[in-house]
């Protein structure tokens, strides 16, 4: 399973959300921040650094090697034998395999939390991004972070979810703790705001 932990803006805390989840599920981690890849300062472990630039689709087992990827794709980056192969020394990454594929069989990530902040800006970026995953067949949930700094845009958040039929993760609280954990490079982090990320993790875990 590959989850994608993104936002519309800066600060809204993926990073505090992707480490926690890795070393919760015992997982690799992959960053990919163009900004601020620092995910490694807080996690231990082999740490390998590599340009990222190509992203090759999965195929799931319903594909039933009917070739439209194959004829999308510009690069002939795909062959077509019993079932869709892409080839990823071709691959350009352009996505139109996956987003014309009529089984739906061809994907990049199963799914992405979108962190998002009870601000007027992080609401508006959180529905851009959304756009985003529902534009490549991508699964979007989302959590609200700090929620309790304002709870009437993180209740408008939770709304807008329901009635657009979005997954609502969860709330994570503001916790002085983790600013203090982050500055003094202590990890994993612990607190009410660790617990609630896990928590809206075994959320999107029981809906995939």
């Amino acid at each position: 399973m590959r989850i994608a932990v993104a936002s519309g803006k800066g600060g809204t805390g993926k990073t505090t959300v992707a480490v926690n989840l890795a070393v919760f599920n015992s997982t690799d981690l992959f960053d990919l921040d163009v900004e601020e890849p620092n995910d490694y300062i807080f996690v231990k472990g082999d740490v390998e650094e590599r340009i990222a630039f190509r992203k090759v689709p999965e195929v799931k087992d319903n594909c039933n090697a009917c070739g439209v990827c194959k004829d999308v794709c510009q690069y002939s980056a795909i062959y077509v034998v019993k079932r869709a192969y892409p080839l990823p020394e071709l691959c350009h990454s352009f996505g139109a395999c996956v987003y014309l594929c009529p089984e739906k069989a061809m994907e990049e990530v199963d799914a992405a939390i979108i962190v998002t902040e009870p601000t007027a800006s992080g609401f508006s970026d959180m529905m851009r991004v959304i756009d985003l995953c529902e534009h490549f067949r991508i699964k979007p949930f989302v959590v609200v972070n700090k929620y309790d700094l304002n709870v009437e845009i993180a209740l408008e958040i939770e709304k807008y979810c329901s009635e657009n039929g979005v997954e609502f993760a969860g709330r994570v609280p503001f916790d002085e703790k983790i600013p203090e954990q982050i500055a003094n490079l202590s990890f994993p982090f612990s607190g009410k705001a660790a617990e609630k990320i896990v928590e809206c993790w075994k959320k999107v875990n029981e809906v995939l």
